[in-house]
């Protein structure tokens, strides 16, 4: 069985709007509020600003198969990068919102005030809250019928996702 592997690096703003993570709010915010040195919950109430952030995303796509083509290889490393930029490279500095998120409309309704086609933007919205997970399993299945296009005998695929060194999804079937 072989193995080959490849990475991307990809910077993405998201939003994880439907209660995904709570405490991700400008309502939990940790002050000194009597100056002693002691750090104690600021409490605004209920959150009700969505915090967008970003991540550089590194993406990892590890392929096993047992076969190899005439060259002895199971793609050439170049054709492999290829096709993953011909995909990932739109989210390159995007940002990833829900239908649901308050902030999605005010950003389509932005565009549509300066002209901006929406589908020719770096704005994605999905159904599903753009978490790590989602991710993974989302652009396995896109790559996974990528590669099978390509005629790869793929015997596995996985996708790992990685929001920060300490933080990483895998998804594969």
């Amino acid at each position: 069985m072989y193995t080959i592997e490849t990475n991307i690096e990809l910077p993405i703003a998201h939003c994880l709007y439907r209660g995904a993570y709570s405490g991700l709010c400008c309502g939990n915010v940790y002050r000194d509020l009597k100056n002693d040195g002691e750090k104690e919950r600021y409490d605004l109430g209920d959150c009700i600003f969505p915090i967008i952030h970003g991540h550089n995303y590194f993406v990892t796509v590890s392929l096993n198969t047992r076969a190899v083509d005439e060259n002895g290889m199971v793609i050439d490393f170049k054709k492999m990068k290829k096709i993953i930029h011909e995909y990932f490279d739109q989210y390159d500095h995007s940002m990833i919102l829900t239908p649901d998120n308050p902030l999605t409309q005010a950003y389509i309704e932005n565009f549509k005030q300066n002209g901006i086609d929406l589908n020719r933007s770096r704005l994605f919205i999905w159904d599903e809250n753009p978490t790590a997970e989602y991710m993974a399993k989302l652009w396995y299945h896109v790559m996974y019928d990528k590669f099978d296009a390509e005629g790869l005998d793929v015997e596995s695929l996985a996708i790992t996702v990685e929001e920060t060194s300490h933080n990483k999804v895998t998804y594969t079937e």
